[in-house]
């Protein structure tokens, strides 16, 4: 039914997002702007973005305080 389909759909572009932002975050620290504008571009679902996003800072994987830190470092 339309339920179970929209079900899977949103199972399915959760671990594509998480899989995409994991091979962006091995090549390169991220603001999470960025890579929230970065999964939009890609038409992620707005909350599918912001869930996957909040779940790496949860982890520590993306932190912006660093991230800027280190961008104002890369400045000097």
């Amino acid at each position: 039914n339309q339920e179970e389909l929209e079900s899977r759909f949103k199972l399915l572009e959760h671990k594509g997002t998480k899989a995409f932002v994991l091979r962006r975050l091995a090549q390169k620290s991220y603001h999470s702007q960025e890579l929230l504008k970065a999964l939009l571009k890609r038409n992620v679902c707005k909350d599918t973005a912001e869930q996957v996003v909040g779940e790496f800072i949860a982890q520590g994987y993306i932190n912006d305080s660093d991230w800027v830190e280190s961008f104002v470092r890369s400045l000097r």
